[in-house]
């Protein structure tokens, strides 16, 4: 049985402007490493640019919502996936940020009181 096959169009390349490309990346990769290091810094008891540590993990987490509502609603922001973000993936996004954020500031409370570092 022979099937005919359609001809495939090529799809052109979609373009992602500078300002998403940077976004995207801050959000997955650049702020989910500022929580990390400042929870380490935290757990050491030490300064972050002159800033106390539980000020700089709060603000990466504000940082990382922020950005990634902005990829979301302002720059046409994709999922990890590459599908179109939507709020409700912001939002989820938002949730799993702070929790993580919480959790890595009482690791690094616990771990610099109990000085394990």
């Amino acid at each position: 049985m022979n099937r005919t096959q359609l001809p495939v169009e090529p799809q052109e390349p979609q373009k992602i402007p500078a300002l998403g490309c940077l976004a995207r990346l801050g959000w997955m990769v650049a702020l989910p490493a500022a929580l990390i290091l400042s929870a380490y810094a935290l757990a050491e008891g030490r300064t972050v640019a002159g800033v106390s540590p539980p000020v700089t993990l709060v603000a990466a987490v504000v940082l990382a919502v922020a950005v990634r509502w902005a990829d979301v609603v302002l720059l046409g922001g994709r999922t990890a996936d590459g599908e179109p973000a939507t709020l409700a993936s912001w939002r989820r996004y938002a949730l799993v940020v702070t929790v993580a954020g919480a959790v890595l500031w009482l690791v690094g409370t616990i771990v610099g009181q109990l000085d394990l570092l």
